[in-house]
């Protein structure tokens, strides 16, 4: 049981693992600038692994690729500003449309997970072991909150500070 505790910890070690940033030098330059960091926490909110200078760069290939395509196809500079402006715009919808999905999806699931910690809590269990099994026995969004709990409280982040994160997210 030990053992088997230990391999799931490190397969959850690498989910949450992120790769390098792929756009370090536009991290570099937009770092500083307070709407950056008011994305990292869109995109946490949206359940995406990305970087806010990997979904800016995204976000303009994606207006820069359909604005090409448009000129081309339609031989117009009008339609290429056109493509430019729905293919940049485009990721920015996704992301308020994923957004608001799974934040419906979480505020559908609280009130089941409450139930079951509570349950856990009554029949003699931590905390910790409660939110563990919210997060085995619970579909995602919720079981991937608490399961980033877990991680965080891991780490050395006090329970508190670790919940206070899931209201954030």
């Amino acid at each position: 049981d030990e053992a088997g505790t230990v391999a799931l910890a490190a397969r959850e070690k690498q989910t949450w693992a992120q790769p390098t940033d792929r756009a370090a030098m536009l991290s570099h330059l937009l770092g500083g600038l307070p709407w950056f960091e008011a994305l990292q926490l869109q995109i946490l909110q949206a359940g995406w692994l990305l970087r806010p200078s990997e979904f800016v760069a995204f976000s303009a290939l994606s207006g820069l690729g359909l604005a090409a395509v448009l000129m081309l196809l339609g031989k117009s500079l009008v339609l290429g500003l056109v493509g430019a402006i729905v293919g940049g715009a485009a990721p920015w919808m996704m992301l308020k449309s994923r957004q608001a999905a799974r934040c419906k999806a979480l505020s559908a699931q609280l009130p089941d997970a409450l139930d079951m910690l509570t349950s856990a809590l009554r029949s003699g269990f931590s905390i910790a072991r409660g939110l563990k099994l919210i997060e085995t026995q619970m579909h995602p969004p919720i079981s991937v909150e608490f399961g980033r709990v877990l991680e965080e409280v891991s780490f050395g982040i006090s329970l508190p500070d670790a919940l206070d994160g899931i209201v954030m997210r």
